[in-house]
């Protein structure tokens, strides 16, 4: 796990108790917790019972409550992270980490073997069992929480407060795990099916139990009216504050079906995903040209210089997993709904957490290793989109006459643009940030900028040659060749003398951003077609039939995934 520097006392305690952990609980299939350190990285290099290498990073982050962490799995490069949530006591970072470590082995075991991944949790507080019941990658983890609480209440070199103090964070496990009837026995069928349900899981569970932990389990997993008067105590006060938990209030988020479910709740088989996204698609088009339909008609009933009033969501895809069904959606479905590929980079392994977000589930449509395909995504995004109104389109904000925040829509089926004013705080959905140019200064990345900079510069000069190569500068038409005109016009000696002379960094790295922005343009006149941004692949803005090589430029792995 790799550990920031200076990531303060939570990851010092995480780096502390990891290789104790792993040495206590998972021996068997993880041994060297060697720390290295390459490229500036600080990582956990580990290795398997068959020798096998597996790097393993720890990163502590803002995640939403009531997570404590969570872990991203490469089952394909044996490469994983560890995320810590930033509120997290370190006294509980070995727990958690016993949790994670077991989830992430768990998903590693399953993927090794083929096998898919189990939807529902076995291990939870209720009388109702799986149609199939069977260990979840969730309760793999806990059963490392399990494992680790009992070596700790047993540990004769932990006093005595630290050794109670795991043996009630495990009795309130073994209730959360459902592994205890919680209704009392005069309830007498309640009791019975919650008793029948725990033994089930106790069964099934008990093999990946180590000794001391199955010791524990037939000493607390009792009624609560069996327990010694201590452990029930502790039990009932972890109960009352499990409910106060439950009674807080929480984000309401509306009911809707998780995306890729069939109208009678089954779920859509693979070999019919293609047909569903086409569907989903059509209806989001449907309720498009609805909306914009009851847009013009409030128009109409308005006096001028007022619009319908919304609040408003501009940009889809991955914040579609936040849409409020109330809230006017403007999205030019762009990016996965025009990128020419057939499957995303990432397997269903490394996208596991989407299902938690309300947004699909990538296992319904691809294996534990496979790449995501394109159309599930499709799916779950046109869905999403369709629980409240949307339009196909772009929006720009400006300020009214009275001070209103207008949002003009450019519908993407070519009507005319209609406006609205935007109720409450907008929520837009910036997307990843432009490419730009290699070569360009990152400080100042655009034409636009580079000669804003240089006549900025050249205005301070003075001189009648700076002054004029400024206006020239600013008389620039936009689009190709703006870069290499910008050149030409401070070529002349005294202006470029002048702007070396400056002392501003940002004026050299303008100078960068023209240089390479120029360049480019002159190798995509060469190679028309051929030489592309990773950005215009991503966005279908290009021929595919032009040629079968290319130039592709772009960030790191947004270059090499359009390629």
């Amino acid at each position: 796990m790799e550990l920031r520097t200076g990531g303060g006392q939570l990851l010092g305690e995480a780096e502390a108790v990891l290789p104790r952990m792993l040495r206590d609980l998972y021996a068997e299939q993880l041994s060297g917790t060697t720390i290295a350190e390459e490229d500036g990285r600080r990582f956990f290099q580990l290795s398997d019972s068959a020798d096998r290498w597996i790097e393993l990073r720890l990163d502590t982050a803002a995640l939403p409550r009531p997570l404590v962490a969570r872990t991203f799995t490469n089952t394909t490069t044996d490469r994983y992270v560890v995320q810590l949530a930033d509120t997290l006591l370190p006294a509980q970072a070995g727990q958690v980490l016993a949790r994670e470590v077991g989830e992430l082995l768990g998903v590693r075991e399953r993927a090794a073997a083929g096998g898919r991944a189990p939807l529902e949790n076995l291990l939870a507080p209720s009388a109702a069992l799986p149609a199939h019941p069977e260990l979840s990658d969730a309760d793999l983890g806990r059963v490392g929480e399990l494992n680790y609480l009992a070596n700790r209440m047993n540990d004769a070199d932990l006093a005595a407060p630290e050794r109670q103090e795991a043996r009630d964070r495990f009795s309130a496990l073994i209730d959360e795990s459902g592994l205890r009837p919680v209704a009392p026995a005069e309830d007498v069928q309640e009791h019975a099916d919650e008793q029948y349900a725990a033994d089930v899981r106790l069964d099934i569970v008990r093999q990946r139990l180590r000794a001391g932990t199955r010791d524990a389990v037939a000493e607390l997993a009792l009624p609560a009216e069996r327990l010694a008067h201590a452990d029930a105590s502790a039990l009932a006060d972890a109960r009352a504050a499990r409910a106060a938990r439950a009674q807080a209030p929480q984000a309401a988020m509306g009911e809707f079906p998780m995306p890729g479910l069939r109208p009678d709740g089954t779920p859509v088989a693979r070999e019919e995903l293609s047909r569903s996204a086409a569907e989903a698609a059509r209806q989001r088009t449907e309720l498009s040209s609805r909306t914009l339909a009851s847009l013009r008609e409030q128009q109409a009933g308005l006096p001028e210089g007022r619009y319908p009033q919304f609040p408003v969501m501009i940009g889809g895809g991955a914040a579609l997993a936040g849409r409020d069904p109330d809230a006017l959606l403007i999205d030019a479905r762009g990016r996965w709904h025009v990128d020419p590929i057939r499957a995303i980079v990432q397997s269903a392994d490394q996208v596991r957490h989407l299902r938690q977000s309300g947004m699909g589930d990538p296992y319904q449509f691809a294996d534990p290793q496979e790449r995501v395909p394109l159309p599930a995504l499709q799916l779950c995004e046109d869905t999403a989109a369709a629980r409240g109104p949307p339009v196909d389109g772009r929006a720009q904000l400006s300020i009214g006459t009275e001070g209103r925040l207008i949002a003009e829509i450019t519908p993407a089926d070519g009507s005319a643009p209609v406006k609205v004013e935007v109720q409450g705080s907008r929520l837009i959905a910036t997307g990843i940030p432009p490419e730009i140019v290699p070569g360009a200064n990152r400080q100042v990345p655009t034409v636009r900028e580079a000669t804003d900079v240089l006549a900025e510069s050249l205005s301070a000069v003075g001189t009648p040659e700076a002054t004029a190569a400024r206006d020239q500068l600013r008389a620039l038409p936009e689009g190709e060749g703006r870069a290499a005109a910008a050149l030409g016009a401070v070529a002349h000696p005294q202006v470029s003398e002048a702007l070396r002379e400056a002392g501003d960094e940002r004026v050299a790295g303008a100078a960068e951003t023209l240089r390479a922005t120029a360049a480019w343009e002159q190798a995509r006149a060469l190679a028309p077609g051929r030489v592309l941004m990773g950005d215009e692949v991503g966005d279908g803005d290009y021929d595919p039939l032009v040629a079968n090589d290319w130039v592709i430029a772009g960030v790191g792995g947004a270059a090499i995934a359009n390629a």
